[in-house]
């Protein structure tokens, strides 16, 4: 992925076609066919921000979901979140003692990145993985009945 933001990748048999030719369709039926997928992205999100602990009143409300010409990413533009997310990806010991007094206090309390993706996010996606799953085909199914009822199928 070519965003460090980005958190999510699923694979969907048929998608990367599907939005090739999605592409040339008006971006509301982008929209619509993603709606399930969005929905979906929207509760993971939701329950990943949910988890955060905060002494200040700091959120997490970076967390979005996204929908793009591959699809739907979830991502988090918050600064501070993102180091939540993602301290100890790289390097998961730290680098320098500040760097690993960070990451065992973010690891005991959120636990260690999982999969290589991320603290909290992947946490709430794989919680939904097979409901993701089925919103992703739902959709690749539904480009199918667009082309199909207008006459490019």
């Amino acid at each position: 992925m070519a965003d460090t933001d980005e958190l999510v990748a699923i694979e969907v048999h048929g998608w990367r076609e599907s939005m090739q030719i999605l592409a040339a369709l008006p971006s509301e039926v982008r929209h619509a066919v993603f709606g399930d997928l969005e929905a979906v992205g929207r509760e993971a999100t939701a329950e990943a921000a949910g988890r955060v602990h905060s002494r200040t009143g700091a959120t997490a409300a970076g967390y979005r979901v996204a929908t793009t010409s591959r699809g739907v990413s979830l991502r988090n533009s918050v600064v501070g979140a993102r180091v939540l997310e993602y301290a100890g990806k790289l390097h998961p010991e730290g680098r320098v003692p500040r760097g690993r007094a960070l990451i065992r206090t973010l690891n005991s309390q959120y636990g260690p990145i999982v999969g290589g993706k991320g603290r909290l996010l992947w946490r709430s996606v794989l919680d939904r993985k097979e409901r993701i799953e089925a919103a992703a085909q739902s959709a690749v199914e539904a480009i199918e009945r667009e082309l199909s009822a207008r006459g490019l199928a």
